[in-house]
């Protein structure tokens, strides 16, 4: 894994994956760093990530 910095704002950083095959490097995921004031991606969308999709035909535990 690669972390790798913005060169804008170096709050932002991506978590890469290096694909030898193809040579070129994959974005698994982004974070920001510790910062003042809003985050750049709205906390819904974050949360959205933590949710469990349901799978179809799965039965519901009682």
């Amino acid at each position: 894994m690669l972390h790798v910095y913005d060169l804008l704002d170096r709050d932002v950083v991506f978590v890469c994956r290096h694909d030898q095959l193809a040579g070129e490097l994959l974005v698994i995921t982004l974070w920001e760093r510790e910062r003042l004031g809003a985050g750049r991606v709205p906390r819904r969308f974050t949360d959205a990530l933590e949710e469990k999709p349901r799978r179809s035909g799965a039965h519901e535990p009682r």
